[in-house]
């Protein structure tokens, strides 16, 4: 992530795309048409990391840089994800709350997945050594 941060951000967008097909079925829009929509919603977050690898180069606080690095992106890639798809979605007939709660869920669920699947992969590796017998 942090050699090819761009790559992780275009690796993500099929994982989006699952995640809003998932959210928002009652629009009708196959997955293909989910990775176009998600292909469109990554373009700010590609120009934001933009601006701020030209703010890093010069900039030499280390607290600064953290801030621009870890905590700018995220809330960026979240406010901008849920305003997106509320956007976005709204000409589908959902409810206003409906329509906002999907919103949130979406990237709420991307950011959920890393955490889940280092659940499983723990509960496996436990299972393995032989600490817990499966049923």
């Amino acid at each position: 992530m942090t050699n090819y941060p761009k790559l992780v951000v275009i690796i993500t967008i099929p994982v989006y795309a699952l995640f809003s097909f998932l959210w928002f079925r009652k629009a009708k829009l196959n997955f293909s048409e989910h990775l176009v929509i998600n292909s469109n919603r990554v373009i700010p977050e590609l120009i934001i990391s933009l601006v701020i690898a030209a703010i890093s180069v010069f900039c030499t606080n280390k607290s600064i840089l953290t801030f621009l690095y870890l905590v700018l992106p995220g809330v960026f890639s979240l406010s901008y994800s849920i305003w997106f798809y509320h956007q976005f979605f709204s000409a589908y007939n959902y409810s206003k709350k409906g329509l906002f709660f999907r919103s949130v869920l979406v990237p709420v669920s991307y950011f959920m997945l890393p955490f889940l699947i280092g659940i499983a992969l723990g509960i496996l590796q436990v299972i393995k050594a032989g600490t817990i017998h499966p049923g």
